[in-house]
């Protein structure tokens, strides 16, 4: 999360000096951890991640998608318990 939120591509504006600090070690952290887990080197692992970050959409954009998704997920649920009473009522009968 800290590197995918301090991630800033080249269209983007600089980051402070602190938050530059937080993205290089939490970055470091993360390669390593990805160099180890698929055998590659660190490098390969940084220009991995950063390719990912570079490809993935928006912080703002893909909040307002989860936020639709979300929406559309209760009212398939609201639709689906409307179909669970009607089921529960012929039942009874």
């Amino acid at each position: 999360e800290v590197v995918r939120d301090l991630f800033r591509s080249e269209s983007q504006p600089e980051q402070s000096y602190s938050e530059r600090q937080l993205y290089e070690a939490a970055l470091d952290r993360l390669s390593r951890e990805i160099a180890v887990v698929q055998h590659v080197t660190e490098t390969e692992a940084v220009k991995e991640i950063e390719s990912n970050l570079a490809k993935s959409p928006r912080r703002g954009a893909a909040k307002a998608d989860a936020d639709a998704g979300a929406d559309a997920t209760s009212d398939d649920a609201d639709e689906g318990d409307e179909g669970d009473d009607s089921v529960s009522a012929d039942e009874a009968a």
